[in-house]
């Protein structure tokens, strides 16, 4: 997998050196708020993965993992648990509860599907003003949530699929 410290500074370089970056922009904010009831995207609040990809020209492609929530269930307890250790510690110490009510060992059985959308082009490297990413974004979201749309009925429990994302 080759993963990396995920910093400016190291996606930086790895872009100027022509790679490409797999990245979930959720990051620590989805970890502790994500639940098997609800479908959610969540982004960095100043966009800096989309500010990388105007300033190297970098297109941006869209996945969606299907399933993935259902894997593992979440209670508020549990949520509000996580948040307050993290609070305290730095640490996202989050406890999904797997087959059987077990901590993380067993997922529950469901199928899970990597989709992926068309690419949204950041255009030729440029300064990342807030009117380029406020523009990418809006066009990255429109694909996520085309994506989404695409598959969500046949990948997605009916009452999850219901609530949209």
């Amino acid at each position: 997998l080759n993963a990396r410290r995920c910093d400016a500074s190291v996606l930086r370089a790895l872009l100027a050196e022509g790679h490409s970056v797999g990245l979930q922009p959720g990051g620590i904010a989805e970890q502790l708020r994500t639940t098997h009831m609800q479908e959610q995207a969540f982004f960095p609040p100043n966009l800096s993965f989309l500010r990388l990809a105007l300033e190297h020209g970098t297109p941006l492609l869209p996945v969606y993992i299907f399933g993935e929530n259902q894997l593992f269930r979440t209670t508020p307890t549990l949520q509000r648990f996580a948040r307050r250790i993290f609070a305290l510690s730095g640490i996202p110490a989050v406890v999904p509860l797997g087959r059987w009510g077990l901590p993380w060992l067993i997922p529950r059985p469901t199928n899970v599907l990597i989709a992926f959308g068309q690419p949204v082009y950041a255009g030729p490297p440029q300064e990342p003003t807030d009117a380029a990413v406020e523009e990418v974004f809006t066009r990255y979201s429109a694909e996520l949530n085309r994506l989404f749309e695409e598959h969500k009925d046949a990948r997605l429990p009916s009452e999850i699929a219901a609530r949209g994302l």
